[in-house]
C-alpha cells in the first residue's frame, strides 16, 4: 500500500512536469459535477478580464468516454488552451454522486495564461452550458 501510493506520486510528478517546463503555473486539482457523461464532451474554463470585467474563454478540457481501470471508473482528458499550448494526457476518477446521472471529477488544471478567477462551463451534444454560478480562484 504504501509502496504503490509512492510510486503514484512518482508517476504524477513526472505527469505534471510537463506544465512546469512549459512555463505553466503550478497546477491545481479543480473539482465539477457534471449532469452526466452522455450529456458532456467537455468543459470550457474562463477567465475574468480585468480590462473589461466580462468572462473570457482560457482553455478547454475534452473529455474521453469513462473506462473501468483496476476497479475504478476513470476519464481520460486533455486540457488546450487558447494560447496554441496542449497539455499532456491525464485521468481523473469519477465519483458518482446520488443524484441520478451526475458526476464529480478532480480535473489538474494549469493555468497557462496566469492567475485569476475563473468560471466553468460545460459543452455537448445539446450545446453549451451558461457559466457556473460560483467563479473561484487559480
Amino acid at each position: 500500500m504504501v509502496v504503490e501510493r509512492v510510486i503514484r506520486r512518482g508517476i504524477l510528478t513526472l505527469t505534471l512536469l510537463p506544465f512546469f517546463l512549459a512555463g505553466c503555473s503550478e497546477p491545481k486539482v479543480v473539482w465539477l459535477e457534471l449532469p452526466s457523461f452522455s450529456a458532456v464532451d467537455g468543459v470550457w474554463f474562463w477567465r475574468r478580464s480585468e480590462a473589461t470585467d466580462t468572462y473570457q474563454r482560457a482553455c478547454r478540457i475534452e473529455l474521453a468516454d469513462p473506462e473501468a481501470a483496476n476497479g475504478q471508473e476513470i476519464v481520460d482528458y486533455i486540457q488546450e488552451c487558447d494560447d496554441g499550448q496542449s497539455g499532456v494526457p491525464l485521468s481523473a476518477e469519477v465519483e458518482r454522486t446520488r443524484l441520478r446521472n451526475t458526476v464529480r471529477l478532480g480535473l489538474w488544471y494549469s493555468a497557462s495564461e496566469g492567475p485569476g478567477v475563473y468560471r466553468v462551463s460545460s459543452y455537448g451534444k445539446r450545446g453549451e452550458s451558461a457559466l457556473s454560478a460560483t467563479p473561484f480562484d487559480l
